[in-house]
């Protein structure tokens, strides 16, 4: 490597030492001697001023040549650091071959990114607006007091999934603005809150009441015969059975 000049700029030289350095393989153990070697005036007057040991740690003399020249460690690893972020700054805008930088690509991405969020969260309000309307021209709004007769929708012993009306039970009281706690004798669970939706109104059956005697606005005219008593005599009866046949 060419020896330090006095136009060279001293981060920048020893930078490009410690690359050269790598790239031969040179033992690390050298580095110091190599660098107190190539550098001038202010950085070389810096590397002497060590003792021997310190000569041989590299660390020591580049941070006494940095001093010497009134470079900090920290100034240096800022300006590395802002070197280190303009190159990459530098390779984000590179065109991408499409006309555009990686920053405008990203800026662009990143609009239809949202703009398809806006519209995917447009059409899921939609769609949960068409189900509402849908469930609630259905719905039938349903409210029990306490003591009702009710009917519970209970999934059988055979499947969770297939669940029966079962019943009738009693409601203890309303819990929320659309559940109910019951009454259920007999079961695990006695007493148990149940959303609306799985209960329904139970209604006593009512026995049919027969009519003795038909109007005949009701059924129409009688049949012939119908109603009257038969008598004995106006039934024959076979020669093969007696009357108690």
């Amino acid at each position: 490597m060419p020896r330090m000049t006095k136009d060279d700029d001293p981060e920048a030289y020893i930078e490009a030492f410690e690359q050269m350095a790598t790239q031969t393989g040179l033992d690390r153990s050298q580095w110091g001697h190599q660098l107190g070697a190539l550098v001038i005036d202010e950085a070389q007057a810096a590397y002497r001023a060590l003792s021997r040991e310190e000569a041989q740690d590299y660390e020591a003399v580049k941070a006494a040549i940095l001093y010497r020249l009134e470079i900090s460690p920290e100034s240096y690893r800022q300006a590395f650091k802002a070197r280190k972020s303009r190159v990459v700054r530098e390779e984000w805008e590179r065109p991408m071959g499409l006309g555009i930088s990686a920053e405008e690509y990203r800026r662009d991405l990143q609009d239809r990114i949202q703009k398809a969020q806006r519209i995917a969260r447009h059409n899921v309000r939609e769609a949960q607006e068409r189900q509402e309307t849908h469930y609630n021209r259905r719905v039938k709004h349903r409210t029990f007091q306490s003591s009702d007769q009710v009917l519970v929708s209970i999934p059988t012993t055979a499947s969770k999934q297939l669940a029966m009306w079962q019943g009738p039970f009693t409601v203890i009281r309303q819990v929320g603005p659309v559940d109910y706690e019951v009454s259920k004798p007999g079961h695990l669970w006695e007493q148990q809150v149940y959303h609306v939706n799985h209960l329904k109104e139970w209604k006593t059956p009512q026995a049919w009441i027969a009519q003795e005697k038909a109007g005949e606005g009701d059924l129409g005219p009688l049949c012939p015969g119908l109603g009257r008593t038969i008598l004995e005599e106006a039934v024959h009866l076979s020669d093969e059975l007696d009357n108690h046949q």
